[in-house]
């Protein structure tokens, strides 16, 4: 095997980190776009997971109509998330979740948890409207 020169590795690093800084100005634009456009998503713990999952099939290639697309996305697919998340006081604790949760052998960060224990109030609260016959 030849070994390339080491000019040449040098121009590739280069132009692999010139790509890699691209791509992370790219998705950075992209959720500043929807954060400005749905405000109340802002912080949201499982966001940028969501966002990254449908930018990186199309990274340094973006249609043209990418953030409008993308932020209806986003609107359509969190609509039924309850966020903002409900309060501590009123909830049950972090301590007890991390418990129920097997924490040691899959630790969650707070955010994560909260934004589970969420879900599962909002499941809770559509089983019972929907036993009871009531409509949110």
């Amino acid at each position: 095997m030849v070994k390339p020169p080491p000019a040449m590795l040098e121009r590739l690093r280069a132009q692999r980190e010139y790509m890699l800084r691209s791509t992370r100005l790219e998705f950075a634009v992209t959720v500043e776009h929807v954060e400005d456009k749905l405000p109340d998503w802002r912080g949201h713990p499982y966001l940028r997971q969501w966002l990254w999952s449908a930018y990186s099939r199309r990274a340094g290639d973006l249609p043209i109509d990418w953030y409008e697309a993308i932020t209806e996305k986003c609107r359509l697919s969190f609509s039924n998330l309850p966020w903002p998340r409900r309060s501590d006081a009123e909830s049950v604790s972090l301590v007890k979740c991390k418990l129920a949760l097997d924490f040691k052998r899959a630790p969650l960060s707070d955010s994560e948890i909260r934004f589970l224990r969420d879900q599962l109030y909002a499941l809770a609260e559509i089983l019972v409207d929907g036993n009871t016959g009531r409509r949110p």
